[in-house]
């Protein structure tokens, strides 16, 4: 599958917020497997 990366040249502060969120949470070491991810998604497009 290949996707199409758009070049963003300014993030929202929200957007800032939610990236940097996420680099705690792994610096923590709250991260999920590909599997795990995997299933997560499969379960929420059931929805």
């Amino acid at each position: 599958m290949e996707y199409e990366i758009q070049h963003v040249d300014e993030l929202t502060n929200a957007e800032k917020t939610t990236i940097d969120r996420g680099i705690k949470d792994a610096e923590l070491g709250k991260l999920y497997s590909n599997s795990e991810t995997s299933q997560l998604v499969k379960e929420w497009l059931k929805k």
